[in-house]
């Protein structure tokens, strides 16, 4: 007879790390229904100019969040750990409490290397938002370039 911890020991990724796919996903779905709606598209009336709007939002959503994401893949590798340093140094004039305010630069950095923040949940949707833009880009192209017909016609 099989004991119950065999049978439920397959790993399982915890719930914050599937939500912080789902809020970062979020906000980019935020930001490019900021972003259409802000520019009128209910009010676009050839089908260009809404593969303009579509493409310009998912460009900035994807821009973003990928952006942001390459940020803290930089940040893991030590590149703004003199940026950090200085930082927490002159905040520690202020705090006395803060560990930096007795620290060398090099106890800072030797500190810090196991320290990664996770950065895949803003890189993964970034990448996703940029690759929806492309498509909407070439559909621009192929509509602006008269491939297809460029008017909405919704009642034929």
């Amino acid at each position: 007879m099989p004991n119950n911890n065999e049978v439920h020991s397959k790993p399982t990724k915890p719930l914050w790390v599937v939500l912080r796919y789902v809020i970062s996903s979020l906000v980019g779905i935020a930001i490019f229904l900021a972003y259409i709606f802000g520019m009128g598209i209910a009010n676009a009336a050839e089908q260009y100019q809404i593969y303009k709007i579509l493409s310009d939002g998912f460009m900035l959503a994807g821009t973003i969040l990928a952006g942001a994401g390459l940020l803290v893949l930089i940040a893991n590798n030590g590149m703004f750990n003199f940026l950090n340093y200085v930082v927490q140094r002159v905040l520690s004039k202020f705090a006395h409490t803060m560990k930096a305010a007795t620290q060398s630069y090099g106890d800072f950095v030797e500190g810090r290397k196991g320290h990664k923040t996770p950065y895949l949940f803003l890189l993964i949707p970034g990448l996703v938002f940029l690759s929806l833009m492309a498509i909407f880009v070439i559909a621009f192209y192929q509509v602006y370039n008269g491939e297809i017909p460029s008017t909405i016609n919704i009642l034929n």
